[in-house]
């Protein structure tokens, strides 16, 4: 190496040093809040709704979505958003509508830090609505058990969506990146997608269960899935315990399959690579399992009392 080339390197490493110096001591003055350091700041805006509506539609880019039960009979809907892309709430045609306005140009899209924190609030004074439609590009999605919809759709690309709230119809959720979890609620067809992401769901009562994933595994805990539960994977295990349909389904490329049923299954397994243990039973709706790279292994718990697998 020549005197120059050390020259310049050894001043290089000096101006990193100086910089890590300077940072920590900026860090350390703000007492490590990354936040602070923020570009993006935003605000806060609350709209009260006085007119009568039925079904709720929220379109918006990047913002947690979370309902809450109001606690004084009064629907409002409280927005942290940034300044260039406020949403406008108005009710028309029995519909509360929640959709993000973005008049950003391009440079606006360039921020020293984005710890901004956008996020929906909907305080509901009704336990009954009609459909709720959400979609959102980046955020979390919150639907607490005080609620139930005639039916749910939701259609994410980056957040997890987490939903306690019964459906008397349909429940569809599709993300492409994050995790769903589906707890104590009852439905008649539910209908999951994913490319990334884990499901899990616990004490869900449906008459049709549909999960297909990419890569993501998928955890049941006392579902019951009625008439038939299809899961499909290409990356993930799946994991039942005292769960049951009529007919039961599954497919997965790399991923185990174990756990535990109610009723008992005319077993169809197949593995290419792995163990398999299933009961030799003779009676029952179909069980097909199926999967490249994995272990079945399955039982069958009869005359469970606990959860809702109770045939």
């Amino acid at each position: 190496m020549s005197k120059k080339s050390k020259i310049w390197l050894i001043a290089a490493v000096l101006f990193m040093l100086v910089g890590v110096i300077i940072f920590t001591g900026v860090m350390s003055m703000l007492k490590w809040d990354f936040k602070a350091l923020n570009t993006t700041k935003c605000e806060n805006n609350t709209y009260t709704i006085s007119e009568q509506f039925k079904n709720i539609s929220i379109n918006t880019l990047t913002a947690d979505v979370l309902f809450i039960k109001s606690d004084d009979d009064t629907c409002k809907v409280e927005c942290v958003e940034r300044p260039k892309e406020k949403h406008t709430v108005k009710v028309k045609d029995q519909t509360l509508n929640i959709n993000v306005e973005d008049s950003r140009k391009w440079y606006d899209h360039i921020t020293f830090l984005g710890f901004a924190e956008p996020q929906i609030k909907v305080y509901l004074p009704q336990e009954q609505y009609g459909s709720l439609v959400i979609n959102i590009n980046t955020g979390d999605i919150e639907i607490p058990k005080e609620f139930t919809f005639d039916g749910i759709d939701i259609k994410g690309t980056t957040g997890d969506a987490n939903c306690k709230a019964s459906v008397i119809n349909d429940l569809k959720i599709e993300l492409t990146t994050g995790k769903t979890q589906l707890e104590n609620i009852t439905a008649r067809n539910i209908e999951l997608k994913a490319s990334t992401g884990d499901t899990y769901l616990t004490n869900v009562n449906c008459d049709s269960l549909s999960s297909r994933a990419v890569t993501g595994h998928i955890k049941l805990k006392n579902v019951d899935a009625g008439k038939k539960l299809s899961i499909k994977r290409s990356i993930g295990d799946v994991k039942f315990q005292e769960c049951d349909a009529d007919e039961i389904f599954v497919n997965t490329n790399t991923g185990n399959v174990e756990g535990s049923l109610c009723t008992s299954k005319i077993f169809v397994c197949k593995t290419n690579t792995g163990k398999m243990s299933v009961p030799p039973t003779t009676e029952g709706g179909k069980c097909e399992i199926i999967t490249n790279t994995g272990d079945i292994t399955i039982s069958v718990k009869k005359n469970m009392t606990s959860g809702y697998c109770i045939r």
